[in-house]
């Protein structure tokens, strides 16, 4: 009886992991993720320019913004990676307590 309230425990968590998953993926459409990318890999290509520092004042600004963006980035593409993560371990102990 045990087993069997911890492999729905587990399924449980496995559930909301796929609906948060699910939440995550709706909310980068929505945020535009692709177009950040995008933007991140404009102003990657702006910065590794030969006269990119031709004008400083310029320069700081893009790469004020190349900083934000690529936080911005990083932290939604962490943030689905560890949910990535969770949901596979999840599912791993899910299987594991109905075997």
């Amino acid at each position: 009886k045990r087993w069997s309230i911890q492999g729905e425990l587990m399924q449980d968590l496995v559930n909301r992991l796929k609906s948060a998953q699910d939440l995550i993926q709706q909310l980068l459409v929505r945020f535009d993720f692709a177009e950040k990318e995008g933007q991140l890999s404009q102003l990657e290509k702006e910065i590794e320019a030969p006269d990119f520092w031709g004008n400083p004042s310029e320069a700081q600004k893009v790469m004020k913004q190349y900083n934000n963006v690529r936080t911005e980035v990083e932290s939604w593409r962490k943030f689905s990676r560890r949910l990535h993560d969770a949901l596979e371990l999840a599912q791993l102990d899910a299987e594991t307590l109905r075997s």
